[in-house]
This record gives structure tokens, C-alpha cells and sequence, in this order.
């Protein structure tokens, strides 16, 4: 569970976003992987394969430049934001272009999210997600995409034990047009069944948390539009797209009040690793972020982690290892 606490005045906010809880200890190669596209000529390390044609996926911003063909713009950063196009621009009918993912290592199943578009006039335009094990000639194919009016969310698990690439390809059709696109992938260890939540859900934006506060304070979700006091985060992790949750400390009538945030209860036979990203940053001592264990059989609250009093003006990854031996279930 997190617990924000309200410092000196009200005017140094915490946000909370990207909460995962995940088998195992945590360390730099099972840490999320995700891209937005947004930043112009960095493609995260993902890479596309040229053809001899020049078909190719391009960078793009804005509507794909073609009425009722596409996307009508970005998915994470709508107005703003850049995602990967397939480019018809000296294409040929039928002509594939290949994206392929950075390589991430797996010890038994990884998950690949993504968001794409698939719109078009001319038939046979087409989106294949394949996956295969770094050396291998041997390719499994993860999925294939069906037309939509919209950005569509994937997500697509894929199991093996060794240094996985995820390959993305986009089809012309009958006639070549920017028909097919894709924004906002992520691959990550296999969720599980572990408490994880993004707020993007607007039907359940705190997914399976609950928040428990008797001081009158709590946690509400924020938008890139509404940064608050000033102070807070101007959008969601990573890249400003999307939802966040913030402490509303000014719903506190005095310092030292606190809300929590508590996920649902689980239970792990081994190690476990919680990783998240966090918003500290304005005016007031006292202020602090949290994060404890405990139990619903009532035990004891653990530390495991707290950041106190002003931070740095933009999001910070943290990953807190929880070791096994401790009271099951747990949240």
C-alpha cells in the first residue's frame, strides 16, 4: 500500500502512475520497456527494416494525411505526439515493412502491449505481431489485426526462456495508402495476476486499489490538462499522455494528515518486485510518500520505502524488491 502524507502546506503535490507488482526481485532487465514515439528520431530502440523499394514505417505526427485512411492522430499524446506509420510512399501492392523490437530477455513469458490502426479504402492492407527467440529461424505468430475506425489496445503473451524479439509487420494493399499504424507499446514480464494499474480505465481508473483516508483527504485521478497548483506533473508516466493519480492535499485541514492507497490482496511463494513511478515536487516540509506492507490479517505495517519533502520537477522510475517469508495474503 502507498500513503501520502500532507507536509507544512498544501502546495507540494505527490502522483503516483504505472503501479506493478511482478514475481521476483527487481533489476534493470525485467524493468518495463515501453515507447511512445513521441521524441522526434527516437524510436527507443526499436528498429525498421529498409526494403529495396523504400517501403518503410516513418514517424508521424498528426492525422496520417489522407481523409478516412489511418489514424486521425497520436494515441498517447493526442495533439502532440508522434507514432510509427506505415509509409506508402514508393511502396508496391502487397509490400511489407518490418518493424522489430529492442531484444529483451525472458526467463519463462513476456507480455507485448500495443495500440494501432488498421483503416483503410483499398483491400489487403494487413498487421502481423510475431515473436521468436534471438537466434532462431523459427517465428510464432502473436496476432493479426482487424479493421477499426480507432486506436485498438493488444496485448499479447508470449512464453519462452532466452533473448526475445518482437517483430511487427504492416501489408499494402491492393493500392498503397497510410492505412496501418502503431503507438504505445510496452513489453514486460508477465503480469500474473499481480495488482497493476496505469488509471487509463475510465470505468475503473483505480483498477483493483482502494483508497482508505479518515483525515478527509484522498487520492483523484489527473489529467495532462490539469497539472495541479502548478506543481504536479503536466501528464502521465512516461512521456506526459494519459492519466495519473495525486494526493489532494488540499482536502487536509492540517500537516501530518494522510490517504492511502491499498491494492487488493495476493499472494507470492517467493520474491516479489513493486515498481512504479512517482511525482514529488513543490512548497512545504513534511510531505511524504510511502510505500509499507501489510496484511489483511491486520499485522503490523513494514517500511519498504519513503521519499520525503521535495523532489525533482519530472516522473522517477522506483522498484522496491519485497523478499519472500512474509504473512500471506499481502497488499
Amino acid at each position: 500500500m502507498f500513503e501520502g502524507t500532507r507536509g507544512s502546506t498544501a502546495y507540494l503535490d505527490i502522483a503516483l502512475d504505472a503501479l506493478s507488482i511482478r514475481r521476483g526481485s527487481c533489476n534493470r532487465v525485467c524493468m518495463m520497456q515501453t515507447c511512445s514515439f513521441d521524441i522526434p528520431n527516437d524510436l527507443c530502440d526499436w528498429t525498421w527494416i529498409p526494403t529495396a523499394s523504400g517501403a518503410k514505417w516513418t514517424q508521424k505526427r498528426g492525422s496520417s494525411g489522407k481523409p478516412g485512411v489511418g489514424p486521425d492522430g497520436d494515441f498517447s499524446s493526442p495533439g502532440s505526439g508522434h507514432y510509427m506509420l506505415l509509409d506508402p510512399k514508393n511502396a508496391r501492392p502487397g509490400q511489407k515493412a518490418v518493424l522489430l523490437s529492442p531484444v529483451s530477455p525472458s526467463s519463462g513469458c513476456l507480455s507485448f502491449s500495443f495500440h494501432y490502426v488498421l483503416r483503410g479504402q483499398s483491400p489487403g492492407a494487413a498487421l502481423h505481431v510475431y515473436a521468436s527467440v534471438l537466434g532462431s529461424i523459427r517465428k510464432h505468430t502473436l496476432f493479426s489485426g482487424q479493421p477499426g475506425p480507432n486506436w485498438q489496445a493488444v496485448s499479447v503473451n508470449y512464453t519462452a526462456v532466452g533473448r526475445i524479439q518482437f517483430t511487427v509487420v504492416g501489408v499494402f494493399g491492393k493500392t498503397p495508402e497510410p492505412a496501418v499504424a502503431v503507438d504505445a507499446t510496452s513489453i514486460a514480464p508477465c503480469g500474473e495476476g499481480f495488482p497493476q494499474c496505469d488509471f487509463e480505465d475510465n470505468a475503473h481508473p483505480f483498477c483493483d486499489w482502494v483508497q482508505t483516508s479518515g483525515d478527509g483527504g484522498h487520492w483523484a485521478v489527473g489529467h495532462k490538462n490539469g497539472p495541479v497548483h502548478g506543481m504536479g506533473p503536466v501528464g502521465g508516466f512516461p512521456n506526459a499522455g494519459g492519466h495519473y493519480i495525486y494526493l489532494e492535499a488540499d482536502k487536509f485541514s492540517q500537516a501530518g494528515q494522510s490517504a492511502r492507497l491499498v491494492s487488493r490482496p495476493f499472494c507470492a511463494p517467493g520474491d516479489i518486485c513493486v515498481e512504479f513511478a512517482y511525482h514529488m515536487y513543490g512548497l512545504g516540509e513534511g510531505t511524504m510518500l510511502e510505500l509499507l506492507l501489510g496484511s489483511p490479517a491486520g499485522s503490523p505495517l513494514i517500511p519498504l520505502w519513503k521519499r520525503l519533502g521535495s523532489q525533482r520537477p519530472y516522473w522517477q522510475n522506483a522498484s522496491v524488491t519485497i523478499p519472500s517469508g512474509h504473512q500471506q495474503p499481502m497488499q
